[in-house]
């Protein structure tokens, strides 16, 4: 039944979607007005402040382990029910960056993301949506790539793939010269950079 009761008041709450838990306060706020009890009367029944409720109500501050007892033993509901509200709203207000947190640690996994930064190879920011768009501009050409491996062919790591990707800003002057004289420096059987 408490099950349904919650459900309905989820359903009817012009505030949050049908699939998102709803604050304690107001499950207590429907309570009361069932009851035709005020805030002072109910600090009154349950021996709490008067500003206790209020926050509680008004969605403030959620329900402590004491106020759940408090509140089970008035409206004959259980502790747990109370204490399963307030965790599920809470969770419900940080699932977004749980969201946000893996988006980077796959960036991260993907990419050395910090030493990417600090070469200045990508902007430093901590958004994910940034990453991805610096992360897309960076890897944007398709290179094959061949290295020396001693052992059978290997994805390469990510440090690798950043390493193969690195666009110079601005060729070096040494190199610019040694294009245009078609000259190799001395020693070397290559061109070098």
């Amino acid at each position: 039944m408490r099950k349904t009761w919650y459900s309905e008041l989820v359903k009817h709450s012009s505030s949050t979607p049908a699939d998102s838990p709803v604050h304690p306060g107001k499950i207590l706020r429907q309570k009361l007005e069932e009851r035709g009890w005020t805030q002072d009367e109910f600090a009154l029944i349950t021996g709490r402040n008067k500003k206790t409720i209020g926050n509680i109500i008004t969605g403030k501050t959620g329900i402590s382990p004491d106020m759940a007892v408090a509140l089970s033993v008035v409206f004959k509901d259980s502790a747990s029910d109370w204490m399963n509200w307030d965790n599920q709203y809470s969770l419900s207000l940080v699932e977004s960056d749980a969201i946000d947190i893996g988006r980077r640690a796959d960036l991260y996994t993907k990419a050395p993301i910090r030493e990417m930064q600090k070469r200045g190879w990508i902007k430093a920011t901590t958004d994910p949506a940034g990453l991805e768009s610096e992360l897309s501009a960076f890897f944007a050409p398709q290179l094959a790539v061949s290295t020396r491996r001693a052992g059978p062919t290997q994805n390469l790591t990510p440090i690798q793939s950043a390493w193969c990707y690195i666009r110079p800003r601005r060729p070096s002057l040494r190199f610019e010269s040694i294009v245009r004289s078609g000259k190799r420096p001395a020693g070397t059987g290559r061109l070098s950079v």
